[in-house]
């Protein structure tokens, strides 16, 4: 387990991730149903293609970054950036196209 540097948002909340791995698979479910809207079991090499890669705009602008395309979900946000960072820092991220930045709310 690892924790990675608190992270102040834009609404102000500070958040520190944790990063876990685990052996044996185990049920997750969100703490806050309010704050999450699902629990998915990814692998890596998923998130790490660049086919489920793009860049995403939301909230009028105010927000920018990665998005991943899982299924019929979208990862983005917070979770979008952690996921990021995770790739990244791992040496797990693949080269992906720039591409258009995608808006929120066409999705």
């Amino acid at each position: 387990m690892a924790m990675l540097p608190r992270l102040i948002l834009l609404t102000g909340f500070h958040v520190t991730a944790v990063l876990g791995h685990w052996r044996t698979p185990t049920r997750l479910h969100a703490v806050d149903p309010a704050e999450t809207d699902a629990v998915l079991h990814v692998p890596l090499a998923v998130l790490a293609d660049p086919a489920h890669r793009f860049r995403l705009r939301a909230g009028g602008g105010v927000w920018r970054g990665p998005g991943f395309r899982v299924g019929d979900d979208v990862v983005w946000g917070f979770t979008g950036d952690v996921v990021d960072a995770v790739l990244r820092l791992g040496g797990w991220e693949r080269p992906w196209p720039p591409g258009p930045e995608l808006e929120w709310e066409s999705l």
